[in-house]
């Protein structure tokens, strides 16, 4: 008798990030630890901590409150966290533009780092659903190569099918959108993303009913006045497909110029399948 496993959770963020051996000499990090010690090396990496946890790699320390997390783990005043804070983001350990214009942290290492790894969790994830059907022991040698050369062929075609979905969710956001930035070529990031985005909603309908709110918002497509340091934000497609409550609060209705839905709550899978019903109820 096969023996049929369950398949495993998604997981969100990471559980672990590399850390180099000669990370203390890092030109970027030196700075923070001779002007500041063990506090500018402690407040690095416990950063880092929170940031690789994050579904799109940015943790944002705007508010009071997550920024007395981390002054109360370091044992460090106010005063001591702002200091050291403009030094990283001087000496570019964090984004200061993504700082400066959303109040987040992150950096484009942090991210090639993160994506490699969820490179390898999608490789890893795909070798243990292909070893899910487990032949029994009366299997023979030669019904087990088949079952592998067959699953290896379903792995290749499921890879390009994903591989054409996702162009044609490009093509619809560059065709739809445009007054954003136009989507010349992918990358690790942008497919791995755009690959967990598909997997959440599937229906080329919902993104047009997507990227039509996203034209329609005169905040998102850069139209309206700006303020309080986002007068230089733009929406973009990287910025939709980094994690799935951009695109929730974006069907919620949250950036529409008159907003009816702002103010309720929806969880992010409800709010997806809300938006399937809205594009079912119009065909």
């Amino acid at each position: 008798m096969a023996v049929i496993t369950m398949a495993r959770p998604l997981k969100i963020g990471l559980e672990y990030f590399p850390h180099d051996t000669n990370a203390s000499t890092d030109p970027k990090l030196e700075p923070l630890i001779i002007l500041y010690g063990s506090k500018g090396y402690a407040f690095y990496f416990l950063h880092l901590e929170y940031i690789y946890k994050e579904d799109g790699f940015e943790l944002n320390v705007s508010d009071a409150e997550t920024r007395q997390i981390f002054i109360r783990k370091l044992a460090i005043t106010n005063e001591e966290y702002e200091q050291i804070l403009k030094t990283a983001l001087k000496h570019g350990l964090f984004d200061k533009e993504l700082f400066d214009g959303k109040g987040c942290l992150s950096s484009k290492s942090i991210n090639e780092r993160a994506t490699k790894i969820l490179d390898k969790r999608v490789r890893m994830r795909s070798i243990y659903e292909a070893k899910q059907y487990v032949p029994d022991a009366e299997t023979t040698q030669e019904t087990a190569q088949e079952t592998t050369a067959e699953t290896l062929q379903t792995k290749l075609n499921k890879t390009k099918l994903n591989k054409t979905k996702l162009n044609n969710i490009i093509e619809l956001y560059n065709s739809m959108c445009i007054s954003l930035p136009k989507i010349l070529k992918t990358n690790n990031t942008r497919t791995t993303k755009g690959n967990i985005r598909l997997k959440e909603m599937p229906e080329l309908a919902q993104w047009e009913l997507l990227f039509k709110k996203i034209e329609a918002s005169d905040f998102l497509t850069g139209r309206s006045e700006r303020q309080n340091g986002h007068e230089k934000w733009i929406c973009d497609f990287d910025w939709i497909i980094k994690n799935d409550m951009n695109i929730t609060k974006i069907l919620e209705g949250k950036y529409d110029n008159s907003s009816s839905f702002k103010g309720k709550k929806i969880p992010p899978q409800r709010a997806l399948r809300n938006a399937k019903d809205v594009v079912d109820n119009d065909q």
